[in-house]
């Protein structure tokens, strides 16, 4: 059986204006993440959208971190780094500069 990492980095925008690299778990069918104990559903409908919705109807913006983009509502913002994330944020990139 074939295992996929479905624990992923992701820049969260929850709403206060503040921007987190943060780590989601993206479900097995791939339709929605999990963060803060709550399932986001993806907006799929359309390409590269961000917003997602709780089952609450609550709205925020996740994208999964990418060497080759970031989404246009990060651009400008400062970023923290959650405290769980900071080790697999640091992995990331260090692969990000073996990379180059």
């Amino acid at each position: 059986m074939k295992h996929k990492i479905r624990e992923l980095l992701a820049y969260i925008e929850p709403g206060n204006g503040e921007v987190l690299i943060d780590l989601v778990k993206l479900t097995r069918n791939g339709h929605s993440y999990y963060f803060q104990d709550k399932r986001w559903l993806r907006n799929l409908r359309c390409m590269g959208g961000d917003g997602c919705t709780s089952d609450q109807g609550e709205t925020i913006n996740i994208a999964i971190l990418n060497r080759r983009y970031s989404p246009a509502w990060v651009a400008g913002k400062t970023i923290r780094v959650t405290d769980r994330a900071k080790e697999r944020y640091q992995v990331w990139l260090e692969g990000m500069h073996r990379c180059e």
